[in-house]
């Protein structure tokens, strides 16, 4: 042993031993067998949660490292931004990006700079030219140049935001954006469907007609088909909701339609002067207004009180929001209200948790009234599905049951204050604070970034209108059963309506909360997946239609002009005389062609070597006669002959009638001559659209307007391929061959696309109503048993399309005109013969059977049906319930005929399904344009199945039945033993109380509960021995008799 160690102290050796004191061990320093288990059970229980949230800092830095590292080689500022947010020339102008990116931008530029020949020796950082001398020495102010180059067009109050960004397109008088810089076509479609896409409508035109309820009606009366008065409705009249219209020029229902409209009433007011509001497309608007000042100048003629018509677009704007959660944003934009137990803005904040706005009812009219939305700029969108308490779900509830119609008046007192007003608006924008005012606020804030908050006495108020928006804005009509063809999300949303000042303060608080920005062709490619038409692209037999078509017609033919002739495609090889728009008035049969459409000949589609020919010859002729060539130009049309002579069917009431002319029997309306058979098979299509009301009109008169009756359809492809635009609808049984008849073509195809929502070619048509009776002629059961099915022709040499026509497969049945589907069902049609004078002419007739006055016919009811089907609101009943066989429902049987052992065929259709759905994946994998054959088989096997099995519903019934009186039975027989149980604890009872009263020497008088009162105190008139008296009550007393009796 060493020295050193022998210098230990004892002491010291024992401590040594023992290892060092608990306080100056690590942490986690093994002592023993029990303290090693005890330290690795607290290591394997660590929480995981607060180990996160503790270095949630930490982790979050680490990531934002990461991703500088991996974009600071690859990625510009400029590229860090979303490509919704970027701005045109931004990688050379650090002023069009954020200002936290300018300094990263321009240390970019410089790096750029110094590689650059270009700029070596030059002070400059971009090849970017400079401004003109006249925009470095002009003087005058920015708005003033913006009002010089607004000259013979309107800006909207958005137009410097969307120019930024966007595509402008002047139409209609309007710069409108036409598209996004960026790619929009699926992000558009992905925004409507799940988030929330927002548009700048306030181009649209808002037509103020003032006066009495009466003289509004009368001067819109002409305007309007017979059964298109909803704005007498309550739910309309009343202000509550926008009544959809389709306008027509005055007196010439069904021909002559000039588009879709909305019409909203000024809320009810003590006053006798209303106003209602017609809000209307650009493009229709001029007609409208026209046909509108005609019919209160017809009417001033014969009345005295006259109607006031104001053009109040430039008063107002207005934006339209669609998607799942455009109530969420807009009821973060719009939560500072004024007043915030007020109607509109309590039910804003109920419905905001709805998934979607297609739950609530459509057109309704919610009047609000918020504070400067700049003062609580930015918005941040709260999370969609917001909880609510029971009683906000009860009253939520109720809302949904029924809408409030307070909810569209901002005061009662003064149901014409807010927006209708606009003179206070115009006053309210004159004392708005600026944005420097504004500015100055926020920086006297003690708290930078903090919002600022309303003053009454400097901030003004702002009033809007929510109106709910759906199918009805673009169809004109109102929707019942036919809304469930349209994707809810896609055409479901809301229109914002503000005074006019207020456009981009609500457009800049929208887009921050969540609402992407789009143009007009996104709205339009959203009305289509959403299977909507849109005015006017769609409306054909309209003058707007004309117009717009007529251009896009023109511009296709020079284009094709301008393209060399070896690389035109010969349409004219292909059987296609008109490539370049849709030939309706030739399909019609009606002459001449509107002034908008380019006059092109036969000799301008010839095939290459037969054109330059005759252009040689005609270089020739015009050298000798000294005359220079026309080039390119466009010949136009300029026939002065009238073109409102189509009549394009709209409405639900006529869409159903459809449906049912092509589920009628064939053999049912067979004539002797054509026009007599397509008149008695149009006879529902008649019926619903009122056109036989009109006493002026003679036979012919109505087979002349079955003749230029247009159907709008909607097509589904089967197969691969887009239908192209123009392309003709051709019945599918006939080959579409390029030597066909020139009259094969039922329709034609005015939009197609590739539909995202559905996953193939869809497009939307138009077909001649004689087209679809040669469609049901040809077809060898009725065409609704299943979707019809046409053939789309290729104009360019490719191959045809199949597609079906699925609008048309949920027709109503014949006779249910007007019994909709839907949650408020149109009134039928002889609604108006119900008067009190008809009433007492009624009672005053002895037999009723022998009526002759056809409106005293209509309040007879009609007897009560015993055989066949009757239909009630749209759905078809059989008088005797049975089950219809496989063949009634065009649909092969897949099992023998007779009595058969359904189980084993049930096993054997199992097994045949499972066999059809290898054989469907297999074609999925070599073949997939095929797979709708196996899709149609395996739903053959499927309802097989489902019929087989129905087949035991009447066992079922019956055992049931055995099942549910075996329980009666048993319930009584229960009953009945515990009333025996009852009566025998009653007679014990009584044994004993006799017992005890002859052990007294008492006499016992038994009495009923209401009696009791009578016989307590008194004695026996012999005796003089007190009574001893014992209650049975009498509500048990009389359920035993009730029970024995019943049993008996």
């Amino acid at each position: 042993m060493d020295a050193g160690s022998s210098s230990i102290r004892p002491e010291d050796k024992k401590r040594k031993a023992q290892g060092p004191p608990e306080s100056a061990r690590p942490h986690g320093a093994k002592q023993g067998t029990a303290s090693a288990r005890y330290t690795l059970g607290k290591a394997r229980s660590v929480d995981v949660v607060g180990f996160v949230e503790a270095r949630a800092f930490e982790i979050n830095a680490l990531q934002r490292s990461l991703e500088n590292a991996r974009s600071a080689g690859n990625t510009r500022a400029f590229q860090t931004l979303p490509r919704h947010l970027r701005r045109r020339a931004a990688s050379h102008n650090v002023k069009r990006l954020p200002a936290r990116l300018r300094e990263k931008a321009l240390a970019e530029m410089k790096k750029s700079a110094q590689t650059s020949k270009a700029l070596a020796g030059t002070d400059r950082l971009t090849n970017a030219q400079t401004s003109s001398r006249y925009k470095r020495r002009r003087a005058r102010a920015t708005r003033e140049e913006y009002e010089l180059r607004q000259a013979g067009k309107r800006w909207l109050e958005t137009h410097v935001w969307h120019a930024k960004r966007m595509r402008m397109k002047e139409l209609w008088g309007t710069m409108v954006a036409e598209t996004p810089n960026e790619r929009s076509h699926r992000a558009a479609y992905r925004a409507a469907k799940e988030k929330t896409y927002i548009q700048d409508v306030s181009y649209f035109n808002t037509l103020e007609l003032t006066g009495s309820e009466e003289a509004i009606v009368d001067v819109l009366r002409p305007l309007l088909p017979p059964d298109g008065m909803t704005i007498l409705m309550k739910p309309y009249a009343t202000g509550a909701r926008m009544a959809p219209l389709t306008l027509y020029r005055a007196g010439m229902y069904p021909l002559a339609a000039l588009g879709p409209a909305m019409a909203l009433w000024q809320p009810v007011s003590s006053t006798e002067q209303r106003k209602l509001w017609l809000r209307v497309h650009p493009a229709n608007a001029n007609a409208v207004k026209a046909e509108l000042e005609q019919a209160v100048e017809d009417r001033s003629q014969l009345e005295d009180q006259s109607v006031r018509i104001a053009d109040i677009t430039c008063d107002l704007v207005s934006f339209e929001l669609l998607g799942g959660q455009s109530t969420q944003v807009l009821a973060t934009v719009l939560a500072q209200s004024t007043d915030i137990g007020a109607c509109g803005a309590s039910v804003l904040q109920l419905i905001r948790a709805l998934p979607n706005p297609a739950v609530l009812p459509e057109s309704v009219v919610i009047a609000l009234q918020i504070h400067d939305p700049r003062l609580e700029f930015p918005f941040k969108a709260d999370p969609a599905h917001a909880s609510l308490s029971a009683d906000e779900q009860q009253r939520l509830h109720e809302i949904l049951l029924r809408w409030p119609v307070d909810a569209a008046i901002l005061d009662r007192q003064q149901p014409s204050a807010g927006i209708w007003d606009r003179e206070e608006c115009a006053k309210s924008l004159a004392r708005r604070q600026s944005e420097q005012a504004l500015n100055q606020r926020r920086k006297q804030q003690l708290i930078p970034g903090m919002k600022l908050k309303p003053e009454p006495s400097i901030d003004v108020a702002v009033p809007l209108l929510l109106v709910r928006t759906g199918p009805e804005a673009q169809l004109g009509s109102r929707t019942g059963r036919m809304d469930r063809q349209y994707i809810d999300t896609l055409a479901h949303g809301w229109t914002l309506v503000a005074p006019r000042g207020w456009g981009m303060p609500l457009w800049m608080a929208l887009n921050f909360a969540g609402a992407r920005a789009q143009g007009l062709n996104e709205c339009h490619h959203v009305g289509f997946e959403a299977g909507l038409p849109t005015f006017p692209a769609n409306w054909p037999g309209t003058s707007a239609y004309n117009a717009w078509d007529g251009a896009a017609a023109t511009a296709a033919y020079q284009k094709w002009m301008r393209r060399p002739p070896g690389k035109r495609v010969n349409y004219l090889k292909f059987g296609i005389e008109s490539p370049f728009y849709a030939p309706f008035r030739q399909l019609l049969g009606l002459p001449g062609m509107p002034e908008a459409y380019p006059r092109i000949s036969a000799d301008d589609l010839e095939c290459r070597m037969k054109r330059l020919r005759k252009v040689a010859s005609k270089k020739k002729e015009a050298k000798a006669n000294g005359q220079t060539s026309a080039g390119c130009a466009v010949a136009t049309n300029t026939a002065a002959e009238p073109m409102d002579d189509i009549w394009l069917m709209t409405g639900e009431s006529s869409m159903a009638a459809v449906g049912s002319m092509l589920s009628s029997p064939r053999s049912a309306t067979h004539g002797p001559t054509p026009p007599a058979a397509l008149a008695e098979w149009a006879a529902p299509l008649l019926d619903a659209a009122r056109v036989t009301d009109c006493n002026s009109r003679s036979n012919a008169d109505i087979a002349g307007l079955l003749e230029r009756c247009l159907v709008r359809v909607r097509l589904l492809c089967s197969g691969r391929g887009v239908p192209a635009a123009n392309a003709p609808i051709c019945i599918e049984s006939t080959p579409a061959t390029e030597d066909s008849e020139p009259n094969n073509a039922i329709g034609y195809v005015m939009t197609s696309s590739f539909s995202l929502a559905r996953g193939c070619g869809m497009a939307i048509g138009a077909c001649s109503l004689r087209g679809l009776f040669r469609l049901w002629s040809s077809a060898a059961e009725p065409v609704c048993a299943k979707s019809p099915r046409v053939t789309i022709r290729s104009i360019d040499g490719g191959p045809s399309i199949s597609a079906a026509l699925p609008a048309m497969q949920d027709g109503a049945p014949p006779g249910s005109g007007q019994q909709l589907d839907s949650s408020f069902p149109a009134p039928p049609d002889y609604y108006s013969a119900f008067t009190d004078a008809n009433v007492q002419r009624l009672a005053e007739v002895d037999c009723k059977a022998e009526l002759d006055d056809p409106e005293l016919k209509l309040l007879v009811p009609p007897p009560p049906p015993q055989s066949g089907t009757y239909s009630s609101f749209g759905r078809v009943w059989h008088v005797h319930d049975r089950l219809p066989t496989l063949a009634e429902q065009n649909i092969p049987q897949l099992y023998p005929e007779g009595p058969v052992d359904r189980v084993a065929e049930l096993k054997r259709l199992n097994r045949s399904v499972i066999f059809e759905f290898l054989d469907l994946v297999d074609v999925l994998v070599k073949d997939p344009s095929q797979y709708t054959a196996r899709t149609d088989r395996i739903r053959d096997v499927f309802v097989n199945i489902h019929h087989l099995i129905n087949e035991y519903r009447e066992h079922q019934a019956k055992e049931t039945l055995k099942l549910m009186i075996q329980q009666q039975i048993d319930g009584k027989r229960q009953t009945t033993e515990r009333i025996l149980a009852k009566c025998q604890e009653l007679e014990q009872t009584i044994e004993r109380v006799k017992l005890e009263a002859a052990d007294t020497g008492t006499e016992l008088t038994v009495a009923i509960a209401g009696d009791a009162d009578q016989a307590d105190g008194t004695t026996h008139a012999d005796t003089g021995q007190p009574k001893r008296t014992h209650t049975v009550p009498d509500d048990g007393l009389a359920r035993i008799i009730d029970a024995v009796q019943n049993l008996t």
